[in-house]
Parts: structure tokens; sequence; C-alpha cells
């Protein structure tokens, strides 16, 4: 049903839950909507995109930055732990998984968008084309 839901392969909706109940307490999935106005409200909210660099050249959110070694470093470095982390991929799994990594480092608010950048283009900006490849 899931599968169906989120047209998302069954193994991936497995990855997606182990992930989910691991952290639960701390990562927070939340709507292309909701990340829209988070992003409006809370103005030293990190925005970090989890793609490949191809697939950044489709389109990326607004403020964001590719997450990389060097950026995980400097966020923990010199952000509070009570900033805000939103981070997206295509779908939402690759995010979750980087999203364990904020939260072992003591961050308190971390976000995945729920569907990725997918989802925004669908309910936040169609003018981010949307684009096949890897369900992570």
């Amino acid at each position: 049903m899931l599968c169906k839901k989120f047209d998302l392969p069954p193994a991936q909706i497995i990855f997606m839950e182990v992930q989910l109940e691991a952290s639960s307490a701390k990562i927070e999935q939340i709507t292309a909507l909701e990340a829209q106005h988070l992003i409006q409200v809370e103005p030293t909210a990190q925005i970090l995109d989890v793609r490949e660099t191809w697939e950044r050249e489709f389109g990326s959110l607004p403020k964001s930055k590719p997450l990389n070694k060097n950026l995980f470093k400097e966020i923990l470095k010199t952000n509070p732990k009570d900033t805000p982390v939103i981070l997206y991929c295509h779908f939402g799994v690759r995010s979750l998984d980087a999203a364990h990594h904020f939260c072992r480092e003591g961050f308190s608010r971390v976000y995945t968008i729920r569907g990725g950048i997918d989802a925004w283009s669908t309910q936040v900006d169609a003018s981010i084309p949307r684009y096949s490849g890897s369900y992570c």
C-alpha cells in the first residue's frame, strides 16, 4: 500500500521505516509545505541538499547548500545544537540517513522533507522539474 502511495519500491519503504524507528524522537519528517514555512520563519535554518551534483542541476531549494564533509564539519563547529537543520534529497531516503548524523552530533531540530525535492516540485514550486532516477 505504501509502495503505491509513494511510488517507491518495497525495499525503500522498509529502509525508511527502519531509519525512522531508530531515531523517531529526534528526526521529524515534514511535508514540503511545512518545510517552506519553516524556511520562511527560521532565518538561521541550515537547508542542506544531499543529492549528487548531476541531480542539483535540475534545481534546488531556496538558500540550500550541497552537503559535503567540509560543510558538515563547519556546521558542527559553528552552529548551536538547536539550529534547525532541514535536509532533502530526491525522495527522502538519503536525507534521512544524513539526518541521523546530525542527531548523533547532538542537534535537536533535525527535519527531512518527506518525498524530497520531488514533493517540493509537486507541492511548492512546479518550476523545479521532476526527474527520474534512483529512489534514494
